[in-house]
């Protein structure tokens, strides 16, 4: 799972107690760790990924621009307290949020205005101390993070003083350096948890002013600075105790002044004044180790007089908040992206964008029916649209997470008139309106099928503004064809009409609605009988009832726009101003204020449709999700890729393995497909090369958690017939194969499952051939059999993690090819093949972290070949289809940690050899 963060980067199985105590300790890092800086008078805020390193990027806008902010932050929220504006020292406190890049707002005020303060914060508390009035000053102030408003007097410091350096853990700030005016050694603890003046901890290894703070939950790091000249070194101390500081490295470039940011792993320094003029290095260490640090990369805009927030720093490690794991968002782990389709001139393009970063949209693919004026909704997986102004009755859906044409879902009840909105839950997606009718009808998002009768609106109407809460459906406005200002509200989860909410703030329909968990915003709309368009924001809190409240404004009065939304900012997408446009716009849900301009749409339009994997509809963690996302490979869905009837075909057909059975349709793959290699993790099945009936280097990826069609991944390095594939979570790992005019291949390449993208050589297989397969524990690939063009019965195998030519394994108990592979996590099946002569039903094994020839399993129920792939959830091992010589629709299984003949499973819907054949639970995901 791309964003789980991992215990100092081991893997296997975890105590509860290695995971407390890895959460107390400070050593469970945020995978998604930023730093913010702010400040020198610079209206430009920065942004870095602690985690990677490169060039740091706009973040938005400071409020005001400052010289020498006091910086403070929870997991949620990044504080600059104070500072010097153009003309004063300033009480200004204004504040960032860490899930949306953007512009800062107000917050509160300091009690006591200064500037070249420090700061400091735990999840719930933010300390500024210090600073200069334009006298020293020993003030202490406190504000309370997740509530706006003003701060609090705490205590004193125990030396007035300016340019100190803050670091925290969860429990204590440290106060560290500063002028006196002359450089200080001093450092002064404080406990967050009181209130009261600063006590004593120890001394800097050296007086200095201006250095740079950070910290771990454990250690609190002093770096750089002025004694009076400027100086490299990098103290640290141990936050929980008193003492002095310890020289324990140096920065590449001499600095005072800089920015502060870490996560309890790594500590990084941003700019600064040097010798003699401000720097945009950008250095980092190891927080636990240190040492000389190391280049990370370069600021935007070379500063200093900086305040620098991170939502993962040492202060935040106290078991629910900062380096914890944050709650996985819907939809994998993403619950950032939207999706924009149809309108007046694109009708069946598709556009995606990711809400949480400002940019341009992007071509996602093609939707099977126009849906212009349609509506959309869907869960954390699948988006779903419906209906159009061409009086079409369809229901697509695609995968949010994948990119790619839609596949059909069901239809409507009846043929929809212009305007059809959706609401939607995790579990169901409502339709209400569509013309100037009154009918709510619901689909079950995660099975496809015909919707069916939900209830009726209070009033008939068409062209409303629809979104949702986890529990509450919401229809705003409309028109009847008078414009409406009425709005009504649903229980999602219990069918029925329609109840009366309240009263928006203005008549409107072409209207559109967005929505957090607890706040849904409107946007925008035509005005009927006035004729005027409206540039006018408005919301309500969708668990009450009453009158909606205005919020701003739009950039443009603008009628017939879409909205796509995450947990915290809503996209106001297209629409029409005079003329059809393509801008994008955002708002901050849980603020109110003027929207500001996001990015662009490939094209201009009028009335499409739009909606998200991380809309308020959606619970803020999926539990059933993430119970199968850390499921550790014990899932049991098994798929079977494409194949020949003996027509080459494209279907994809699923099974569950748990439980005996016929196979299900699934979708296609891209074309038509035979002899590909098959992999993939506990998300993705991916198929890779194979004949479609010429060499193909296409890999292909449909995801578990929804039917569909498959979705382009990327290529592999060269086109070849019948590879092998196998691999585990993170890397699957194609073998060999041959190109075109029969050019036997060794070349064994892999791919980041999680990461679409071509391939990347691996090294080469132990001999030349194709036809053979490949099955895997989550340490080693092994591939047995082949053709090249004779028979083999060579086993060889590769340490997945690593690159590298592939070691000799074994042998078979007898050389064929087009074989079929299965396995646990500790046991590789072979069954079946083609053998001189015919074909052969021998099943062989071997113990995977071993080496040694194949022993005999037992027999298939018939003699079979021409099937690959590997699918199993760890227990039971399946093959599918086939030759017997006949083209085969039948599944065979095995139990894989005994030995014995195969059952009968159940049959595929089609009988067909050479499928590929993948699974979410097999032996390399556990």
């Amino acid at each position: 799972m791309a964003n789980y963060p991992q215990l100092d980067d081991c893997s296997g199985v975890w105590t509860l107690k290695e995971v407390n105590d890895a959460v107390m300790g400070g050593y469970w890092r945020n995978a998604s760790s930023i730093g913010i800086t702010a400040g020198n008078l610079e209206t430009v805020n920065e942004k870095i990924n602690i985690v990677t390193t490169g060039n740091a990027t706009v973040w938005g806008n400071a409020n005001v621009p400052v010289y020498g902010p006091a910086p403070m932050s929870n997991f949620n929220r990044g504080l600059f307290a104070g500072g010097e504006d153009a003309s004063a020292d300033t009480t200004a406190t204004e504040y960032i949020t860490f899930a949306s890049e953007g512009n800062a707002a107000d917050f509160g005020d300091l009690t006591v205005a200064r500037d070249l303060a420090c700061g400091g914060s735990n999840s719930t508390r933010g300390l500024a101390a210090g600073g200069r009035t334009p006298s020293l000053s020993n003030v202490i102030d406190y504000f309370t993070i997740e509530s706006t408003g003003n701060a609090v007097d705490f205590g004193n410091l125990s030396t007035a003083r300016m340019q100190p350096q803050g670091t925290s853990s969860p429990t204590r700030m440290l106060v560290g350096g500063g002028s006196v005016p002359g450089a200080s050694n001093i450092i002064d603890y404080i406990e967050f948890a009181t209130t009261g003046n600063a006590t004593d901890f120890g001394d800097l290894t050296a007086a200095r002013a201006a250095p740079t703070g950070l910290s771990s939950s454990i250690r609190g790091v002093f770096c750089g600075g002025a004694t009076p000249t400027v100086q490299t070194t990098i103290d640290y101390v141990t936050i929980a105790s008193q003492g002095n500081g310890i020289d324990y490295g140096d920065l590449t470039v001499a600095r005072q002044f800089g920015g502060g940011v870490s996560n309890s792993v790594r500590g990084v320094v941003v700019s600064g004044a040097g010798t003699p003029a401000n720097v945009n290095t950008i250095d980092y260490f190891t927080i636990a180790i240190g040492g000389t640090a190391v280049d990370f990369g370069d600021a935007v805009i070379p500063r200093s007089n900086l305040g620098s927030v991170s939502n993962a720093h040492g202060g935040l490690n106290d078991g629910y908040q900062g380096t914890r794991i944050a709650p996985i968002p819907l939809g994998g782990g993403s619950g950032q992206r939207g999706i924009f389709n149809g309108g007046n001139n694109r009708r069946a393009d598709m556009d995606f964008i990711t809400i949480s970063t400002l940019g341009n949209s992007q071509d996602f693919g093609d939707s099977t029916a126009n849906h212009y004026y349609g509506g959309s909704g869907g869960g954390s997986i699948s988006y779903l649209m419906a209906g159009s102004t061409d009086t079409n009755d369809v229901i697509d859906y695609v995968q949010v997470d994948s990119k790619g044409n839609a596949a059909d879902f069901g239809n409507l009840i009846s043929s929809s008139e212009k305007g059809k909105g959706a609401a939607a839950s995790n579990t169901r997606t409502v339709f209400s309106g569509g013309g100037i009718v009154d009918v709510i009808e619901y689909v079950e998002t995660a099975s496809t099928g015909n919707a069916a009768d939900f209830g009726n609106l209070t009033v008939a109407r068409g062209s409303s503004g629809n979104t949702s809460s986890t529990t509450r459906g919401i229809c705003m406005g409309g028109n009847t064809p008078a414009s409406q200002n009425t709005i009504d509200y649903i229980t999602i989860a219990s069918v029925g009409n329609s109840t009366d909410f309240g009263d928006l703030t203005t008549v409107a329909h072409e209207t559109t609605a967005s929505s957090s968990s607890t706040r849904a915003v409107r946007f925008g709309a035509r005005r009927e009988p006035a004729g005027d368009t409206s540039d006018i924001i408005d919301y309500i809190t969708i668990a009450s009832t009453g009158d909606a409240s205005d919020f701003g404004d739009l950039l443009a009065a603008t009628k017939g726009a879409a909205s796509s939304t995450n947990s915290t900012r809503a996209v106001a997408i297209a629409g029409n101003t005079g003329s059809d446009i393509n801008v994008m716009q955002y708002v901050t849900i849980a603020s109110t204020g003027n929207a500001a301009d996001f990015g662009d749409l490939t094209s201009a339009t009028l009335a499409g449709s739009a909606g998200s994997n991380g809309h308020g509809g959606l619970s803020t963690t999926d539990f059933a999700q993430l119970s199968y996302l850390s499921a550790g490979g014990s899932g049991h869905t098994g798929v079977f890729l494409g194949g020949q009837t003996p027509s080459v075909v494209s279907d994809v057909q699923y099974i569950n393995i748990a439980s005996a059975g016929d196979a299900i349709d699934w979708g296609d793959l891209i074309a038509v497909r035979t002899n590909t290699a098959t992999a993939g993790g506990k998300i993705r099945a991916l198929a890779g090369g194979g004949a479609t009936p010429s060499e193909s280097d296409t890999i292909e990826y449909s995801n578990y958690t929804a039917k569909g069609n498959a979705v382009d991944f990327g290529n592999l390095t060269n086109a070849r017939n019948g590879p092998g594939g196998a691999g585990n979570q993170v890397r699957a790992i194609f073998n060999s194969g041959y190109a075109p005019g029969e050019s036997l291949q060794d070349v064994m390449d892999y791919v980041t499952i999680s990461t679409e993208g071509n391939a990347t050589d691996f090294g080469d297989s132990s001999v030349a051939r194709y036809t053979q397969s490949g099955c895997s524990s989550n340490v080693r690939a092994v591939y047995a059999g082949g053709d090249s063009p004779t028979l083999r019965d060579t086993i060889d195998y590769v340490a997945i993690a690593t690159t590298g030519d592939a070691s000799d394994f074994g042998n078979l108990t007898v050389a064929r090819h087009t074989i079929a592979a299965t396995s646990s996590s500790t046991r590789g099946v072979w069954a079946g093949g083609i053998i001189p002569g015919g074909v052969t039903d021998v099943i062989d094994y071997v113990t995977i972290a071993s080496t040694g020839n194949a022993a005999d399993f037992g027999d298939l129920t018939a003699a079979n070949g021409s099937f690959n792939g590997m699918c199993s959830n760890n227990t039971t091992g399946l093959f599918a289809g086939g030759y017997t010589p006949s083209v085969s629709d039948t599944i065979d299984y095995i139990t894989i940690a005994s030995t014995g003949d195969a059952a009968d499973f159940g049959d595929l819907t089609i009988a067909k050899g050479t499928p590929g054949a993948a699974s979410d639970g097999h032996g390399g995901l556990q």
